[in-house]
């Protein structure tokens, strides 16, 4: 990601028009995931991706304004409770199959 490029973007623009923006982008992106789940899959897809690149690009810019650190500390502690839940689910499935099996 071009961090220079959103640096300048944020400076800009100022801190609340890309929080006001980041928010629009959310909203957009939820809206291109429903249209992707009850439309066609090919022609949704592509929108999909608009969408996603979109939030990634604010997204980045919120890096710039709230520093590295406190999002990635955030996004590490999700892929715990992540690796937990996951790790939760296989000994689940391990242990009724080994019920089934005796």
């Amino acid at each position: 990601m071009n961090r220079e490029l959103c640096k300048q973007a944020v400076e800009l623009y100022g801190v609340e028009l890309q929080m006001s923006l980041l928010q629009e982008e959310c909203a957009e992106l939820i809206v291109a995931v429903s249209h992707l789940r009850r439309r066609d899959y090919s022609t949704q897809l592509p929108l999909l991706f608009e969408e996603l690149a979109d939030v990634s690009i604010m997204i980045e810019q919120m890096r710039v304004i709230f520093g590295d650190l406190h999002i990635d500390n955030a996004i590490e502690r999700k892929l715990i409770r992540l690796r937990d839940r996951i790790m939760r689910k296989h000994k689940e499935q391990d242990d009724a199959s080994d019920s089934i099996h005796q």
